[in-house]
C-alpha cells in the first residue's frame, strides 16, 4: 500500500496527446484486453457492488415481491415470474435465503389487509422511481420529500415489522420488471426482458448490490432456400411460445446473479493489482490510451466500489481511480482473496 499512481506520459501534454492518437494501434495493447472491456461494457449485465457488500457480507436474504412497469394485473403477474426465476439462481448460493412462501405469507396475508396496502403503495413507489429515471429504486426521501410520514409507514415500517422481525433477514432484494412479454406476427416473433434488481441492508437500507439486464430475442425467416420457410415459420412459432420467454427469463437471472461477489464473511476489501505496472484511469473505458497512469504490481488500494467490471480505489492522496477487473483482484488488508473458491466437481 505504497507509493502513488505513476502519471502516464501520453496524458502530460497535448502534442503527446495527439501523437498517441497517431500510434493507436500499438496504444490499444493486444486485442484480448480489448474485447474483454468490450464484453464488460455491452454484453454482460449492469451492474454494481459497494465496499458495504464486503463490510457487512450479507448472510440472510429476503426476496420481496416485484415491482411490474405498469399496474395492469397481467405485468404484476409477469414480475412474479421474472421474481422466481431470480429465486432459483439465488437459492444456489451461499446465501440463507428465506423461502418464497413465507415471505408471501408474512407480505401477503389475507388476514391482514394492512400489510398487502403496504406492499401495494410500496410497489406503486417502485413504479414511480422507475418512471422518473432515479438512480436507485429506494430513493425514497426524495419521493417522499414532502410526507416523511408515508415514507416510515409504507416503506421503513414493512422493513423493520416483516423482514427483519418476521423473517430474520439482514438484507432484502427489491426488482422491478420492465418489460416481459411477446409478439407474434406470423413472420416474425420477439421476446424481451428487462429488469432491475438491488440488494439492500435491513440495518439502514445501504445500497449492496444493484444490477439491470434486458434481451431481446427476435426470430425472422432469413433463408436462402423457399423450401427451409415452412420450417423457419415453426421455429418463428415456437419462439413466441410462453417456454422460451421462460428460458430467456432463466438466462437473464442466471447472468445477472453472477455478478453477485460470493464472499463468507465480513471485510476490509482491497484491490491488488496483478501486473507489474498496471494501468490505472480516471473512469472506465474501452482505449487503454485513456490511462491516467500506472501502479506497481503487488500494490494493495481500498476499494471503494466494483461497477461492470471496473474497480474503483482510492489513492494515498485521496483521489480515486478506476482498475480493470483483470488487471487486479480482491484481497483483505494482509493480501488473502476473500473471493469463496469454487466447488471442485464430484
Amino acid at each position: 500500500m505504497n507509493g502513488l499512481p505513476h502519471r502516464s506520459p501520453a496524458v502530460r501534454g497535448s502534442r503527446r496527446a495527439a501523437a498517441a492518437l497517431l500510434l493507436l494501434p500499438g496504444l490499444l495493447g493486444p486485442g484480448c484486453s480489448t474485447y474483454h472491456r468490450y464484453r464488460a461494457r455491452f454484453m454482460e449485465p449492469d451492474y454494481l457492488v459497494t465496499r458495504e457488500f464486503f463490510t457487512e457480507a450479507p448472510r440472510h436474504v429476503a426476496l420481496l415481491p416485484f415491482a411490474a412497469r405498469s399496474g395492469r394485473a397481467r405485468d404484476a403477474a409477469n414480475a412474479q415470474v421474472c421474481r422466481r426465476a431470480f429465486y432459483q439462481h439465488l437459492s444456489l448460493r451461499s446465501f440463507e435465503e428465506t423461502d418464497l412462501r413465507d415471505v408471501d405469507r408474512e407480505l401477503l396475508d389475507p388476514k391482514d389487509p394492512e400489510t398487502r396496502t403496504r406492499v401495494r403503495k410500496f410497489a406503486d413507489a417502485l413504479r414511480r422511481l422507475d418512471v422518473l429515471g432515479m438512480s436507485s429504486l429506494l430513493d425514497m426521501e426524495l419521493l417522499f420529500r414532502e410526507n416523511e410520514a408515508l415514507y416510515r409507514e409504507h416503506y421503513r415500517r414493512l422493513v423493520d415489522d416483516i423482514v427483519r422481525k418476521e423473517l430474520k433477514a439482514d438484507s432484502y432484494v427489491v426488482g422491478i420488471s420492465r418489460s416481459y412479454g411477446r409478439l407474434y406476427l406470423v413472420v416474425a416473433s420477439s421476446i424481451a426482458l428487462s429488469t432491475r434488481l438491488e440488494l439492500r441492508s435491513v440495518k439502514d437500507d445501504a445500497l449492496l448490490w444493484r444490477a439491470q439486464a434486458q434481451r431481446r430475442n427476435t426470430a425472422f425467416p432469413l433463408t436462402l432456400n423457399p423450401f427451409d420457410i415452412p420450417f423457419l415459420l415453426v421455429d418463428i412459432w415456437k419462439n413466441s411460445k410462453g417456454g422460451a420467454l421462460d428460458l430467456l427469463a432463466y438466462e437473464v437471472f442466471g447472468s445477472v446473479t453472477a455478478t453477485i461477489p460470493p464472499v463468507s464473511k465480513s471485510v476490509e476489501p482491497y484491490i491488488e493489482a496483478l501486473q507489474p505496472r498496471t494501468l490505472v484511469y480516471r473512469a472506465p473505458t474501452l482505449w487503454r490510451f485513456r490511462r491516467s497512469g500506472w501502479v506497481d504490481g503487488g500494490t494493495r488500494w481500498p476499494l471503494l466500489l466494483e461497477k461492470r467490471g471496473w474497480f474503483e480505489c482510492r489513492g494515498q492522496d485521496g483521489q480515486s481511480f478506476w482498475i480493470f477487473r483483470r488487471d487486479g483482484r480482491r484481497v483483505d488488508r494482509k493480501g488473502k482473496p476473500i473471493i469463496e473458491p469454487p466447488v471442485p466437481a464430484l
